[in-house]
């Protein structure tokens, strides 16, 4: 039987062929070793924290979303991106992502600009994943919805590979109980919200 990597990795978008990384300044190919960590470390949160609910914002080709519910298949799920044609071919990634996390049986998406929202649609979440805008102001108006919604748990992507999201994070974890994920690819922070998920 296939690892859940394996069919992360068969089934990626055809043109992403490499994979962006902080510390090597540079691209590596899928096969290296810090993107399987990179992925693993989010199946290793969701497998530790269970939510039953995640929100993520920014979806992409929906990568980070297989790994978090492979290891809990069952959590709802509602992937927010504004499909910003400034990121690629966004109306491909939307349809790659779909067709990825179908094997999921409560998945759903909504395209939003999330500066366009006040608060997080939908119940409560467990966990909210920030990978979305990576502005300094983008970011921190996301952090500020995951932190508003409710979330006991909010993951930011990006801490240790784009010093704006960095800088929000920072300024979104004061006075809080925070994880530094120091993953070897982009790198992560985990927020304790409390919350009632």
């Amino acid at each position: 039987m296939k690892r859940w990597f394996d069919l992360l990795v068969e089934w990626r978008y055809p043109a992403d062929e490499t994979f962006h990384l902080a510390r090597h300044r540079g691209t590596v190919g899928w096969d290296h070793a810090d993107v399987r960590a990179y992925f693993e470390s989010k199946h290793r949160i969701a497998a530790a924290l269970r939510p039953r609910r995640i929100v993520e914002i920014g979806v992409r080709c929906g990568y980070s979303a297989f790994a978090m519910l492979w290891a809990v298949p069952k959590a709802s799920y509602l992937g927010i991106d504004n499909r910003d044609p400034a990121y690629g071919d966004s109306a491909t990634f939307a349809r790659h992502a779909a067709g990825l996390l179908s094997v999921f049986p409560d998945v759903t998406f909504r395209n939003v600009d999330t500066r366009e929202l006040v608060d997080l649609p939908g119940p409560v979440p467990d966990l909210v994943h920030v990978d979305g805008d990576h502005s300094f102001e983008g970011a921190q108006h996301d952090i500020d919805l995951a932190l508003r919604s409710g979330a006991r748990w909010v993951l930011i992507d990006d801490t240790d590979y784009l010093e704006p999201v960095r800088r929000a994070a920072e300024v979104a974890a004061e006075g809080r109980l925070v994880f530094d994920l120091r993953e070897p690819l982009r790198g992560a922070m985990l927020i304790y919200n409390g919350g009632a998920g």
